[in-house]
């Protein structure tokens, strides 16, 4: 799989039925938590890039990299046990 780009990730996600106001309020926490310079220096120095945008667009991501990977998993012929 020649055109494979893989990297680490890591986000903040809640159970399915919390409320969006919750939601809000710690998205709006980390995102300015990943504004504050020692934070991202330090993150920075360990080689993370911060990205910190809305719930909608990691929902996105996530949903890009299920796609992703379940395709990296059907050409590999990768079987569960379920």
């Amino acid at each position: 799989m020649p055109d494979l780009q893989t990297e680490n990730w890591y986000g903040m996600v809640a159970p399915a039925k919390t409320p969006p106001e919750v939601i809000a309020v710690i998205n709006k926490a980390a995102v300015e938590a990943m504004r504050d310079p020692a934070v991202i220096d330090k993150l920075a120095s360990q080689g993370a890039t911060l990205v910190g945008d809305t719930p909608d667009q990691f929902r996105a991501f996530i949903a890009s990299e299920i796609k992703k990977w379940a395709g990296v998993i059907e050409a590999a012929g990768v079987k569960t046990d379920k």
